[in-house]
């Protein structure tokens, strides 16, 4: 089917607006998702006792919902963006402290069970929260911008000299905090570590005092030291890293015994590793179809991660400008704790590999996400 350019109707201007590049990339790490998901899931249902289509009958509709998720989102303006996201945020807000009274699920309280499925807010939260801090992080530099041009003195006062830019920063400290706590509560150090990461791309490239992003870092360093020191399962997972870990060792193993192009497909790490389908998912690649292939895999996460970045260079809009870092800055961090632990670099982190591995909260929340990219992206003239 063919769109002639002179057609006026919504869906012509998104066809003919829409960043191709990233829809493609996105659309061929789903399929490559879809086909690691018939060939793990399998055994991960096994390995727990389910029947063995369970997971894949779950996954379908995962991925049924993200596509659709992410096609309507990109049809959204800018407005329509900030309004859904701060509803978004409120409600999701709420159910992420909602987990602390749900039980613990592999010792941590981070899901919500409805029907069946289950849910886990803080993967829906982290690209509303990436688009709610720009919303203040505009209103910060908006007001410090239009102090140095009606009153030079005030420049020398720095940050603080305006008392509505210090409202919207304490407010902006507050809303990082409280996620942060509740997040240690549940307790997830990984997802206060993605959030961590939202927080500070965001305020770099708003050209927040160094001062404020070196604090921040020094929090984040004895954030770990304590979180390492006072919670049971960190300090297991870093001394496993340096003794012993089965699933980290059964991983590099297959990685190993695979061959150059085709993989070992041996399948003993989809036997033995209960975790393949979720945080094990690039060994399960590796062993499948063998690493020069699955290098190809990390080549379309680094075109896109790099052209959203060079994308970005020539918007003037600070808020596309801020939100689309906060959630390209994530995405990233996930690709590379989830490989990085895979091959043995970190220690193992239930993080996901965004697109790839099995999980409907953090396939719909990526598939929003990049849904958010694509509206923003888009030709401000045609669409705002």
């Amino acid at each position: 089917m063919f769109v002639k350019r002179t057609e006026n109707n919504l869906f012509t201007r998104w066809l003919t607006n829409v960043d191709k590049s990233i829809l493609i990339s996105v659309l061929s790490l789903i399929v490559v998702g879809i086909l690691m998901m018939f060939a793990t899931t399998p055994y991960a249902a096994r390995n727990i006792g389910a029947p063995e289509y369970s997971f894949i009958k779950k996954a379908i509709i995962y991925v049924i919902i993200g596509i659709c998720v992410l096609i309507t989102t990109s049809f959204l303006t800018t407005r329509e963006i900030r309004y859904i996201s701060v509803i978004g945020f409120a409600v999701f807000f709420v159910l992420l402290v909602a987990t602390l009274f749900f039980p613990e699920v592999k010792g941590g309280r981070r899901w919500i069970s409805i029907a069946g499925f289950r849910l886990q807010p803080s993967e829906f939260l982290k690209p509303l929260f990436a688009v709610v801090i720009s919303m203040i992080l505009v209103r910060i530099k908006d007001l410090h911008i239009s102090i140095k041009s009606h009153n030079p003195v005030k420049i020398l006062k720095g940050i603080w000299g305006n008392k509505k830019e210090k409202n919207y920063i304490i407010s902006l400290l507050i809303i990082f905090t409280l996620i942060c706590f509740i997040l240690v509560r549940q307790p997830d150090i990984g997802m206060t570590s993605t959030f961590f990461i939202i927080f500070a791309a965001e305020i770099f490239v708003a050209g927040i005092s160094w001062w404020i992003i070196a604090g921040l870092g020094g929090l984040s360093i004895c954030g770990l030291f304590l979180a390492y020191k006072f919670l049971p399962h960190v300090t297991a997972r870093i001394e496993s890293f340096f003794n012993f870990n089965y699933q980290l060792q059964m991983g590099l193993n297959a990685i190993k015994e695979s061959g150059l192009f085709f993989g070992g497909h041996t399948n003993n790490l989809k036997i033995k590793v209960p975790d393949i389908h979720t945080d094990f998912i690039f060994a399960a690649v590796v062993e499948e179809v063998g690493p020069f292939i699955s290098s190809l895999l990390l080549l379309v996460f680094f075109f896109l991660i790099i052209h959203i970045i060079t994308t970005l260079k020539n918007k003037i809009n600070n808020f596309v400008v801020f939100a689309s870092v906060g959630i390209v800055a994530y995405l990233s961090f996930q690709i590379c704790v989830n490989i990085s632990s895979t091959l043995g670099i970190i220690p193992t982190k239930g993080m996901t590999l965004p697109f790839i591995s099995y999980g409907g909260s953090s396939f719909i929340s990526s598939c929003f996400a990049i849904g958010v990219i694509l509206s923003l992206l888009q030709d401000q003239n045609l669409r705002r």
